[in-house]
């Protein structure tokens, strides 16, 4: 059915991991974590860049959220061809859309952010609704 499924986990939501565990067999699942910066540490990241040129600083402590990206992928790897941990510090939006960009998958997952109604869900400029006002992928909202 899907291809290629990119699951956006943030190490507390379960639902987007039981959707996914609901679906036939994929060909690849991406799953991508993404760990937000303090503003000590989003300095720390734009000087490692401009000092070595790239992307690749990550905070020493991500909160326990590498050891929770792990234990997910491994139970989605019993059930799917191949798996691919993706583990991003930054702006949660901004790095998603990037891996959208990078992997171009069929299905994208995502939590909701919060417990809100439907007048202040649609309202607010949260993750979920950047994505599917942005997103070209087909994209899943899972509370």
């Amino acid at each position: 059915m899907f291809d290629k499924v990119l699951v956006a986990f943030d190490g507390k939501n379960q639902g987007v991991i039981k959707f996914i565990n609901r679906l036939p067999q994929c060909e690849a699942i991406y799953v991508l974590s993404v760990f937000e910066l303090s503003f000590s540490e989003r300095v720390m990241k734009v000087f490692h860049k401009y000092v070595h040129s790239d992307e690749s600083w990550m905070p020493s402590n991500t909160g326990g959220l590498s050891k929770k990206l792990e234990l997910v992928s491994a139970d989605l790897a019993v059930a799917h061809k191949k798996m691919y941990k993706i583990l991003h510090a930054g702006d949660p939006y901004q790095e998603i859309k990037k891996v959208i960009d990078e992997t171009h998958p069929d299905l994208v997952v995502v939590g909701k952010s919060k417990n809100y109604d439907e007048i202040s869900f649609l309202s607010k400029k949260n993750v979920e609704t950047k994505l599917a006002a942005s997103s070209r992928s087909n994209l899943v909202i899972v509370k």
